[in-house]
């Protein structure tokens, strides 16, 4: 919102807080940002490849978010009030 409400100026200072620059490849302009901008980046190319993906990565992305492990693991509790049953 920020970037389309403001003036060229103010857009520019956001883009070179973000960017350390870009190249030009076939015909395309690419964006280098500058960390941590370029650790956001990389997640959200990696969320947009993983929803283009079949529905059983999608199946999997539902599983994790609902909490249903794959490959449920149970640990021992640590808690000293915690005893054994029996």
């Amino acid at each position: 919102m920020f970037y389309r409400t403001h003036g060229e100026e103010e857009r520019a200072v956001l883009l070179r807080f973000i960017l350390q620059g870009s190249t030009l490849q076939d015909g395309k302009i690419i964006p280098v940002f500058k960390p941590p901008f370029d650790i956001i980046h990389g997640l959200a190319k990696d969320v947009r490849e993983a929803e283009r993906r079949p529905s059983s990565s999608r199946d999997i992305k539902k599983q994790a978010a609902s909490g249903e492990a794959a490959c449920p693991l149970k640990l021992p509790r640590t808690d000293s009030n915690c005893r054994p049953a029996g």
